[in-house]
């Protein structure tokens, strides 16, 4: 799996200065903050081209986009990341903890079946509780794809180290100024505080802890305490 990280550079300035020294890439993530706000009523009406320039680069690299950003619909605000595979808006997938009220919650978790493997998208809070990649990795996501934007506690990086070792599942991670992909053991693997990163590794799971995991038993917890 070759992945590229881009964390502090617009789309534009990255498509000019770095974008020739990616090859072979399957997927391609932005981090929140590269691709400023995005207002989808303006998207939809063609005053905005953010989307477009980022199914341009999908189309350019026959790959994988992942774009996190803030988005608003109408006084609606969400934290979100849009899923582009091939030219195509597969979705845009919504945080779906919110601590407060200045974010709406999204509509649930999603795996997307791509042609570079089932991926499973973290957005932001969602990181710091457990169940979001135990449901994903449960899902049967080949890999985590972990989105953070500033303010949330210095130690999110333990709960994404976390999220894979539980689950055995790698988890690639993106927040302001640094890029790190945790092993199927938790273990970090790579580190940058670049502002772009192209990692190429082996996508691996560690199926022990799937197959160890007693599945009806989430039906009772659920049923008893929600």
């Amino acid at each position: 799996m070759n992945i590229a990280i881009i964390n502090s550079i617009t789309v534009k300035d990255f498509a000019l200065s770095q974008l020739q020294q990616v090859s072979e890439v399957d997927i391609i993530i932005f981090a929140f903050g590269v691709t400023g706000d995005v207002d989808l009523a303006r998207e939809l009406n063609g005053e905005s081209k953010t989307y477009a320039e980022l199914v341009l680069l999908s189309i350019t690299k026959n790959c994988i986009v992942l774009a996190a950003m803030d988005t608003n619909f109408y006084g609606i605000k969400r934290k979100s990341t849009v899923v582009i595979q091939n030219g195509h808006i597969l979705d845009i997938n919504d945080m779906v903890h919110s601590f407060d009220q200045t974010y709406d919650k999204g509509k649930g978790f999603k795996i997307y079946d791509t042609d570079k493997g089932k991926l499973g998208i973290i957005i932001h809070n969602d990181i710091l509780f457990p169940e979001t990649s135990r449901l994903l990795a449960v899902c049967d996501c080949d890999l985590l794809i972990t989105l953070i934007d500033r303010g949330l506690p210095k130690d999110c990086m333990v709960m994404a180290r976390s999220a894979s070792l539980s689950n055995g599942i790698c988890n690639v991670c993106s927040e302001p100024h640094s890029s790190y992909l945790c092993d199927q053991n938790g273990a970090v693997q790579y580190y940058s505080k670049k502002n772009f990163m192209q990692i190429d590794f082996e996508c691996q799971k560690d199926g022990a802890m799937l197959k160890s995991r007693q599945k009806d038993k989430y039906k009772e917890i659920f049923s008893n305490f929600l």
